[in-house]
């Protein structure tokens, strides 16, 4: 459970909240410091960039959450707004909060820190800097690059690679040569060749050793190596793109000898699973293993109905010879609450239903899994997922015409099988027992999705799809790029993907969440897309 933030006054100031700055670290969530996560999980107000991993954003607890992310191709706020919103929030009326600004990185190592704290020291607002790994340092570290090296390098020199408006920086070079210090570059992917020339025109060695890295600490890592005077084209060809950071100086020498990195086919690629806000998926853990960026984010919330008259016909209508057919994890779920307190109930009016429950029939295998996680027999089962499969074997098995089927599901659940269960001779009855509410993205990730930066959008419900194209219209243009290809579960989620405008690349043989990360493992192998 998080903590609340402690209220007095000598810890968070007199009259306005307080303001951490706060680095997230390189990328990989658990580089976080100690106090970093702390404040993250009991502050009141989160204000954060477009480099912090959403696995840090999900812990925060915080009522208001507001990102402020500045990507290439995509500002969601310009600097000077962004510290007079931390301004406005600490001064806003009421009990003081604590406020986090979480930065990627560490905030005063290009990440404007220095200008926020200023701002707000100004302002007479508490503010105070927790440090964070710097991706100069650990991105590095994790490409097998030590900064610094008795022999090799006695220091390490941080700068960035391009202007706030673009272009190559005003930077000593000739004094950089000389220095014979470990030359780390930030932001520099762009200007890369013209900082190679600029270090070869003042008297570096041409075949001194460069490394490039890109999402340094994530899944995703990847990284190029080379001589000074080839590295921008080696950066060119590898499709090495932002965020990365470049390393030149003997140093970046030492890379294939400490870097022990297991082959990873998918390092690079961006992929976004939308699901249940209540489901999680542990199979996609193999596509971070194979170097992927997952982000595994709810599109959709369920939320189950009470005590509605259907309901309460339903449960009391139910006999051990009915049928229940349960279409969905999460229609299992509700219904398996339903029953369990219906049999609670009948248990304490000592009634005897020891081994009572209706003829139950899941269309597919998750579903089945939720049954048998909450006690049920599983009485009828198809061999192959799928409603009209379990269908089939509902006739085979000999039930006679006329048998209720009771079909707990959503409140936007269509027709189509209600009437393929009357067309089969037997009495439908369907019943709504829950609701589906979207859940909002985040900035961040919606500006991926815009700025086609994502390699795969996963939709693992029909829901899903209605939640995302109608609260963003505009992610068709991302999509448009052709970078990024758009994956369903199964037939139903994709017809929800062409019904609202969108192309359809990858449904997988069997409708189950590991049998889709197989085949997007597949589609991503090099040579298969």
């Amino acid at each position: 459970m998080p903590r609340k933030p402690s209220q007095d006054p000598e810890q968070v100031g007199a009259n306005f909240s307080r303001v951490f700055l706060v680095g997230a670290g390189p990328g990989d969530p658990d580089l976080i410091t100690v106090k970093g996560l702390d404040l993250l999980e009991r502050c009141d107000v989160l204000v954060y960039d477009s480099l912090v991993p959403p696995e840090l954003i999900e812990r925060s607890p915080a009522a208001e959450k507001h990102y402020v992310g500045k990507t290439l191709g995509g500002h969601a706020m310009p600097q000077d707004e962004i510290t007079s919103l931390l301004v406005r929030l600490a001064k806003a009326p009421g009990p003081p909060r604590t406020i986090v600004r979480l930065k990627g990185g560490d905030p005063y190592v290009f990440g404007r820190g220095g200008e926020e704290a200023i701002t707000c020291a100004r302002a007479g607002i508490p503010v105070e800097v927790v440090p964070g790994v710097t991706a100069g340092i650990a991105a590095l570290a994790y490409a097998g690059v030590p900064v610094t090296h008795r022999g090799l390098s006695k220091g390490v020199v941080l700068l960035t690679g391009h202007k706030a408006r673009g272009g190559l920086p005003d930077l000593p070079w000739r004094g950089l040569v000389d220095s014979g210090l470990s030359l780390v570059f930030y932001m520099g992917v762009t200007t890369l060749s013209s900082i190679a020339r600029k270090l070869i025109l003042h008297g570096m060695d041409p075949d001194t050793p460069a490394i490039t890295v890109q999402e340094g600490t994530l899944p995703g890592q990847r990284q190029v190596t080379g001589p000074l005077h080839a590295i921008a084209r080696l950066v060119t060809e590898h499709g090495i793109r932002p965020p990365a950071i470049t390393a030149v100086g003997s140093v970046a020498g030492l890379s294939p000898l400490l870097s022990r990195q297991l082959p990873r086919p998918l390092a690079g690629r961006i992929i976004v699973f939308l699901r249940a806000e209540e489901r999680h998926y542990s199979e996609i853990s193999q596509l971070r293993s194979a170097g992927a960026r997952v982000l595994d984010i709810p599109g959709i919330r369920f939320l189950p109905l009470t005590d509605t008259p259907r309901i309460t016909d339903m449960m009391r209508s139910l006999e051990a010879s009915h049928v229940v057919l349960l279409t969905s994890s999460i229609a299992a779920e509700f219904f398996s609450s339903l029953l369990h307190r219906q049999l609670a109930g009948k248990q304490a009016t000592n009634s005897s239903v020891a081994g009572w429950q209706p003829v139950m029939v899941p269309t597919s295998p998750s579903v089945s899994s939720v049954l048998v996680k909450h006690g049920w027999e599983v009485t009828i089962q198809a061999g192959t997922p799928g409603w009209a499969a379990s269908l089939e074997s509902m006739i085979s098995s000999g039930l006679r015409k006329g048998t209720p089927v009771w079909m707990p599901r959503s409140t936007v659940a269509d027709d189509q099988l209600p009437e393929a269960v009357r067309k089969a001779g037997f009495l439908p009855l369907p019943v709504p027992i829950y609701s589906s509410h979207p859940v909002p993205l985040s900035m961040d990730v919606r500006s991926m999705l815009v700025h086609g930066r994502v390699d795969a959008l996963v939709f693992l419900a029909p829901s899903c799809v209605e939640s995302v194209t109608s609260s963003m219209p505009e992610i068709l243009k991302g999509l448009d790029t052709g970078r990024t290809i758009v994956a369903a579960l199964g037939p139903k989620t994709r017809a929800a993907i062409t019904r609202n405008g969108l192309s359809c690349h990858l449904v997988p043989s069997e409708y189950t969440v590991p049998a889709l990360v197989k085949a997007i493992l597949r589609y991503f192998e090099p040579g298969s897309s």
